[in-house]
């Protein structure tokens, strides 16, 4: 099953409540994304590649009551519940909603920022994440900002067996089965490609970036900063 498949309506109608528990993982991500971007312009426009149910936008909105956000998303679903919340916090003027890819988006004014978070990672061949990278970067200003997050693999494998063991007991934590918890990991190599955090580094400055800082990690999700030259 693709990735866009995978979020089918009754997945994204539960999408939210099924990580609640582990939101002070994303939290932790969101809070230093707000001091990251904090001196864009007051009216910044953001975009959000792969924007699912929009935790990153509401974040940000909230902080910036004058942002503008276009939300990127090819999952109908996904995108339909965002638009719900945007609509209950009274951020829908601010916000543009695409459903698809982000090729598809129509030729827009260029970005001030953009965030890219568990997405790449859905991209098996190196030069689809490098291309998934470049077209970002093509719609965003000089000097403007890329925040991705990925999971990734610790650099010393033999630390791997046990995060994978941490990861599963987040899982359960977070009310999965121990049954599925146990089995998340191995599914990675038939529907997400996890790896290292230096290879996901040159694939976003192969696009064109400049060098990437990881500035957040939990677990195996690995978050990255980076800009434009200019």
């Amino acid at each position: 099953m693709n990735a866009v498949a995978a979020f089918s309506k009754a997945h994204a109608s539960t999408y939210d409540d099924q990580w609640k528990k582990l939101a002070p993982i994303m939290n932790g991500m969101h809070f230093l994304m707000r001091i990251l971007l904090k001196d864009l312009p007051e009216d910044a426009h953001i975009l959000s590649v792969g924007a699912g149910t929009g935790a990153e936008i509401m974040a940000l909105a909230e902080a910036f009551p004058r942002w503008r956000f276009t939300a990127v998303e090819p999952a109908g679903a996904m995108l339909n519940e965002f638009r719900l919340k945007a609509e209950k916090a009274g951020i829908t003027s601010r916000c543009t909603f695409h459903e698809g890819f982000l090729n598809t988006l129509p030729e827009t004014n260029k970005f001030d920022a953009a965030t890219a978070i568990l997405v790449s990672q859905f991209m098996f061949l190196k030069e689809n994440r490098i291309n998934f990278f470049e077209e970002i970067y093509e719609r965003l200003k000089p000097g403007a900002f890329l925040i991705s997050a990925d999971l990734a693999t610790p650099e010393n494998d033999e630390l791997y067996e046990n995060l994978k063991d941490f990861w599963a007991r987040a899982l359960m934590f977070a009310d999965f089965s121990e049954e599925k918890a146990r089995a998340a990991t191995s599914g990675w190599k038939v529907s997400v490609s996890v790896i290292k955090p230096a290879e996901i580094s040159s694939l976003i400055s192969s696009a064109g970036f400049l060098s990437p800082i990881v500035f957040y990690q939990s677990l195996f999700i690995h978050a990255w900063y980076s800009r434009v030259p200019g």
